[in-house]
């Protein structure tokens, strides 16, 4: 509804991109606020299909699955599937792309689910979490994006090998230039404790590492240095 929308900083008029994975919001775990992927009933995917399981879609929609972005008109969400573009720092067209493709989203909200953001607090008992997200393209923006929705106290700490997009995230994002990392290619290992401490001015163990580069960034030996190093008791390596 548009008062839950509200609630979130949403109005009519706003550019929005919505999260394409939809839970009943009927069942237990729905109503806990677990990501939709966990849903008792069965989850659906907007434009994608339903789960075989999932009757909860047609006896709320009258439909067998919900409808996506190839449909003529629009698409229907839950509100709290709904994240609002931040317009006010983006100044281009370039810019405007870094938040416009909703797999990207999509992706970024199932994978900050599944990572245990959404109940952080709840589940860790403090709500600042250090998140080191390495890639600064869509899906990193998003993560980003999301995680500071998510956590408004969280700190942000981003790394590209691109210093364009390193610099356009970080601003669109309020990224302090201090938690940026320019990668350089001539280190065998550039995410090792001392190059972060050069990076960043000091050590940091971090809650959350997300890399968003793609695979072929990292061997295992650098992940295993990784979680070794720069990761805090309890915290989490991801790649999406």
């Amino acid at each position: 509804s548009m008062k839950q929308l509200a609630q979130r900083g949403i109005k009519l008029g706003d550019m929005v991109v919505g999260d394409i994975n939809v839970g009943c919001h009927e069942c237990f775990q729905c109503k806990r606020g677990d990501p939709s992927i966990y849903c008792c009933k069965g989850a659906a995917f907007v434009g994608v299909g339903t789960s075989n399981n999932a009757s909860w879609v047609e006896e709320q929609t009258g439909r067998p699955h919900l409808p996506g972005a190839y449909t003529k008109g629009f698409v229907v969400l839950p509100a709290s599937n709904v994240y609002k573009v931040p317009l006010r720092n983006i100044k281009n067209i370039n810019q405007l792309a870094v938040f416009s493709q909703a797999d990207a989203v999509a992706c970024s909200k199932t994978s900050c689910d599944i990572m245990g953001m959404t109940n952080f607090e709840q589940m860790r008992g403090f709500n600042n979490p250090n998140v080191f997200i390495i890639g600064a393209g869509r899906i990193g923006a998003w993560h980003a994006a999301i995680a500071k929705k998510l956590l408004p106290n969280i700190r942000i700490y981003l790394a590209d090998i691109d210093e364009e997009n390193l610099n356009r995230v970080g601003n669109l994002l309020e990224v302090p230039k201090n938690q940026r990392y320019l990668i350089s290619g001539d280190s065998d290992n550039p995410y090792s404790r001392d190059n972060l401490k050069t990076a960043f001015g000091k050590n940091y163990l971090f809650d959350f590492i997300i890399n968003t580069a793609g695979h072929d960034a990292f061997d295992g030996k650098t992940i295993t240095r990784l979680l070794q190093e720069n990761v805090a008791n309890g915290g989490i390596f991801c790649t999406t």
